[in-house]
């Protein structure tokens, strides 16, 4: 088994409770990391490990192209659909961070963080 992580994706996307949040795009940063049970690192092959484009193809759909109220509920999503696409990970961690939260003061980002597997 070994880790693969997909570290500090950025999107911009449409999440959040305020009207503006739903119709002015914002950054979201996205990392993944998965513990995966496969033979990537013996074989060599790409069919035998988890292919990062389809990971990052699938944080993009999520961010870019839905929009939900809660970071949490876009976790999730995330953590939904790579539960259902990357068959190799044993465990998935999805974090989301909102960096332009609309907070009344200086923050690096809000951040949550959902996890799936053992």
């Amino acid at each position: 088994m070994y880790k693969i992580k997909l570290e500090g994706m950025e999107f911009k996307g449409t999440t959040g409770v305020l009207p503006e949040e739903k119709t002015n795009p914002q950054p979201f940063i996205v990392t993944v990391e998965m513990d995966v049970e496969g033979t990537g690192d013996k074989t060599d092959c790409l069919e035998d490990t988890v292919n990062y484009a389809e990971v990052f193809d699938i944080c993009k759909e999520v961010v870019e192209g839905e929009s939900f109220n809660l970071i949490e509920r876009m976790a999730d999503e995330i953590l939904t659909r790579l539960k259902s696409k990357v068959k190799l990970a044993e465990k998935i961690k999805v974090v989301v961070g909102k960096p332009e939260a609309p907070l009344p003061g200086k923050f690096v980002k809000a951040e949550v963080t959902v996890e799936y597997g053992k």
